[in-house]
């Protein structure tokens, strides 16, 4: 038996799978993922925790997404 025959597939252990025979389980995790997230903006004030982040933001420039060098720091109150 050759060895090509055996070359295991790049997706080979990927339980949820490339392309259109993607597990559907994949899409429902991002549905609930945004529901939780609709549900949390809707319900909560969010505001800058000024006393946690500096201000004026420095910025981390290594890295290919521009990120805080020490984070944004967010409050969370519930509406009523």
């Amino acid at each position: 038996v050759s060895h090509e025959k055996f070359k295991a597939h790049f997706n080979f252990n990927n339980s949820i799978g490339e392309g259109p025979r993607k597990c559907i389980v994949e899409r429902f995790a991002m549905v609930e993922i945004k529901f939780a997230l609709a549900k949390i903006l809707i319900n909560y004030k969010f505001s800058l925790d000024y006393k946690m982040t500096p201000v004026p933001l420095e910025f981390a420039f290594s890295k290919i997404i521009l990120t805080p060098k020490s984070g944004i720091f967010v409050n969370f109150k519930k509406m009523d």
